[in-house]
């Protein structure tokens, strides 16, 4: 069962049934172009509490992480240890690009000072139709 999202995620547009743990593994298995965009397009994602802390429920940002690695040292290490060899999965919805898959990548991209990233732009009926909510 998908628990239901927090306000603040559900107010930057994450308003669908989308279950971060399982859901990108069916995104995965979609053939989809693989191309580089500006990392500004979605450093955004950088200042929103996407993750929990040890004790906590999506009161973690990307941001906050890297300033005090220990408040998951989980998150930590899959970040200084993801692979950018694999595209970020995001939906373009309510104007704004949405990672689905690769926040991660996204945050080590940054640290590492890259200008652009690789990713997949996963069409909005697409992704509805594989997370069985359309």
């Amino acid at each position: 069962m998908i628990q239901e999202l927090p306000p603040i995620i559900q107010q930057v547009g994450f308003d669908f049934p989308f279950d971060f743990e399982n859901d990108p593994k069916k995104i995965w298995l979609i053939e989809l172009p693989v191309f580089k965009i500006p990392i500004g397009r979605l450093t955004w994602h950088l200042e929103t509490p996407f993750w929990s802390s040890e004790n906590g429920y999506y009161d973690l940002s990307p941001k906050q992480l890297l300033e005090s690695p220990e408040l998951s040292p989980y998150h930590y290490q899959k970040t200084i240890t993801a692979n950018l060899d694999y595209p970020i999965d995001y939906v373009f919805y309510k104007g704004r690009d949405k990672i689905i898959d690769g926040l991660h990548r996204l945050t080590k991209a940054n640290i590492l000072g890259m200008e652009k990233v690789l990713v997949r732009e996963v069409p909005l009926k697409t992704l509805l139709r594989v997370i069985g909510s359309l």
